[in-house]
């Protein structure tokens, strides 16, 4: 921009620019370092909190109502060895138990139902209902189900043998006892948190000689834990001498001292940039340079007289002071922006102008 000078440091006395330069490059270092830590920390953290733990369990046993015998003399109901004699076996008895332990106080809302299948293997299936019930139970301990269910087997082997009347063919036959539990289980805000949906088979081979559980673990008890977690956000927070700043707000922040900082400092290299260009004239590095040798004069009409050489540059100059051991005068004329530059040698004139804003670029000018 020509006629346009900026001034910024320019405007501060010279002792003073060093410590405020110091200064100004201090905050823009440190601003721009708690820009980039602002820069790299997430606005918020995802954290994963346990808010509950839920232990489901779902059991049974099975026992058998015999009638007396030689193997079993007192009958009544008994926990078989292996199998269950059909013929001396009134009923099977199944125990359930369902359950939900928590950590906190819940609310449980469901249904329970108990159902048994008669299965011919390859042929027909039947399906008979034999308990259901609603679930509604608050706290850290809930009960799902809690049944003994009891199945006649006369009754059973009744509808087989109609079955194979009418159809006159006979199979292999089980029975698959199925506690089925459904429901949710809600949190502290009455939002549901965990899904119910438990079911069991607890099958039986059945024959005319003998009833036998025909699971293929031997393991009755069933639990399963779970832990229900939720996603907690937390705002990050920036330190700053022992004290915590918002992330974004600090982004802000730190990230508008450094821009204004560096861009003040951009300024102030441009100013000493031109600055120094002013410096490297000609005429100030000439007077700079031979500041010893040179007079300033305040007039120069008492020059009018004699003859006048003008010479190419100022080291033809210099040479003709060393070589006649005279001093060089210098006048500066400020209407015409220029600078002369005289030695008086055997009544002659020597001298050198020059306009005072031309730039030395390094020629043989000043040598």
């Amino acid at each position: 921009m020509m006629g346009t000078e900026i001034k910024l440091f320019g405007r501060v006395k010279r002792k003073y620019r060093p410590y405020i330069v110091g200064i100004i490059i201090i905050l823009c270092i440190s601003s721009t370092f708690f820009t980039y830590k602002a820069m790299s920390k997430p606005l918020v953290l995802e954290e994963n909190v346990v808010k509950n733990t839920i232990e489901e369990k779902i059991a049974f046993d099975y026992a058998a109502q015999v009638q007396a015998s030689t193997l079993y003399p007192e009958g009544g109901q008994v926990i078989p060895d292996g199998v269950m004699f059909t013929k001396l076996t009134d009923k099977l008895i199944i125990q359930l138990d369902s359950s939900i332990n928590t950590e906190k106080p819940v609310k449980v809302q469901g249904d329970s139902e108990v159902t048994y299948s008669l299965v011919a293997k390859d042929m027909w299936e039947r399906t008979f209902n034999l308990t259901d019930h609603q679930i509604s139970s608050q706290g850290i301990s809930n009960t799902l189900l809690q049944e003994q269910v009891e199945i006649d087997i006369s009754k059973i082997f009744a509808f087989i043998e109609i079955i194979e009347e009418e159809t006159i063919v006979r199979g292999t036959y089980s029975l698959v006892i199925r506690p089925q539990v459904t429901g949710s289980v809600l949190g502290e805000e009455n939002n549901e948190i965990h899904e119910i949906n438990k079911s069991l088979e607890i099958p039986f081979d059945i024959s005319s000689q003998y009833i036998k559980y025909a699971g293929e673990s031997i393991d009755k008890e069933f639990i399963e834990k779970k832990n229900i977690e939720e996603i907690k956000i937390i705002p990050q927070k920036l330190i700053f001498f022992g004290k915590e700043l918002p992330i974004i707000k600090s982004r802000y922040a730190f990230g508008s001292i450094s821009i204004i900082t560096l861009l003040i400092l951009i300024i102030g290299i441009f100013e000493f940039g031109m600055l120094k260009k002013k410096n490297r004239t000609e005429v100030n590095l000439i007077d700079k340079k031979y500041k010893n040798k040179i007079i300033d004069i305040s007039d120069k009409t008492s020059f009018r007289n004699l003859p006048q050489l003008r010479l190419k540059n100022f080291k033809s100059l210099l040479q003709i002071s060393e070589n006649n051991e005279e001093s060089i005068l210098r006048y500066v004329d400020d209407t015409e922006e220029k600078a002369y530059y005289y030695i008086v040698s055997a009544n002659t004139l020597y001298y050198y102008s020059i306009v005072k804003n031309t730039i030395d670029k390094g020629s043989e000018l000043v040598s």
